[in-house]
């Protein structure tokens, strides 16, 4: 339960955040906040428990790196909302096990497997559903919105990519996230700063409750949760339970923004889930003997 509970809240994070940007804060304002108030929570969280919050010299880089991974991979998926449906735009973020498949394979030579491989020819297959590349009128979306939320889900493949292989590793996790989401909301005020002449106005206390509840429930809940998941069930089981997020925001959309779903979007949805799906349990089933047996097969001929 714990980790659907911790998909399920990332899943919240347009409920969140469109009501803010329908009253006219911009995307950079809601960021900052978002980031600035979670990194005070988990501040005084570590306060109260006496957790030293030092981060090793070795490790600063990559803590800016890591920073600049996360600004990038918020804005752009904010962004993203201007330009198609809160649920679709989260599906395409979701992407993210895809380009981290890449990545690995690109700079760090791992080998993409036959899974893989039809995972991400799945995804591809997925994501021009959602584009209606065929003109059968289903509501594509946008080619620059497209890009948009991919880069999102480009530099979120690529902090994990960071987290994996920097010295972050010896940094526990909520140290890390602290830091990071300071340090993020920091670059954030610096960019509205130089490019809106400063933070929007929040003209009511629903706007800010809703920040307030951006930064509680999607951010630091749901990290937490998602740590006491992977320790509880694994993280193979844990990223897998990941695919209620985009679910989540999908129902969100079509319940509370009347979000439109035609019927090519939903199979591209549902083919852009089964494909992260595979790619999250290729090591799975390349170990189980029902794989081991069909290349055997494949070997033969």
């Amino acid at each position: 339960m714990i980790g659907i509970f911790a998909s399920a809240s990332f899943g919240l994070i347009p409920f969140f955040t469109l009501p803010v940007m329908e009253i006219g804060v911009s995307k950079g304002t809601i960021i900052f906040y978002r980031f600035l108030f979670s990194a005070l929570i988990i501040g005084l969280l570590s306060f109260f428990r006496k957790k030293n919050l030092k981060v090793p010299k070795k490790a600063i880089p990559s803590v800016f790196a890591l920073a600049m991974m996360y600004v990038g991979s918020a804005m752009f998926l904010f962004w993203g909302f201007y330009y198609m449906p809160s649920g679709v735009a989260t599906v395409i973020h979701f992407l993210y096990p895809v380009f981290l498949v890449l990545i690995l394979a690109i700079f760090y030579r791992q080998r993409i497997s036959p899974v893989s491989l039809l995972a991400i020819i799945m995804a591809i297959l997925g994501v021009s559903f959602i584009m209606d590349v065929w003109g059968e009128g289903s509501g594509g979306i946008e080619t620059f919105g497209l890009i948009v939320v991919a880069l999102s889900a480009l530099a979120y493949a690529l902090y994990i990519v960071i987290v994996q292989h920097s010295p972050v590793k010896s940094v526990s996790a909520s140290v890390l996230t602290f830091w990071v989401m300071l340090l993020a909301a920091g670059m954030v005020l610096i960019i509205e700063s130089l490019t809106q002449g400063g933070l929007s106005h929040i003209p009511q206390l629903d706007g800010w409750l809703n920040i307030a509840g951006l930064a509680l429930i999607p951010t630091v809940l749901s990290n937490l949760a998602l740590v006491v998941a992977i320790r509880s069930i694994g993280s193979t089981a844990t990223s897998v339970l990941g695919a209620v997020e985009p679910l989540t925001a999908v129902t969100v959309g079509i319940i509370v923004f009347d979000e439109p779903v035609y019927t090519l979007t939903f199979s591209g949805i549902l083919l852009i889930l089964c494909a992260v799906t595979l790619i999250i349990t290729s090591g799975v089933i390349e170990r189980s003997s029902f794989y081991g047996r069909i290349a055997g097969l494949g070997r033969k001929k």
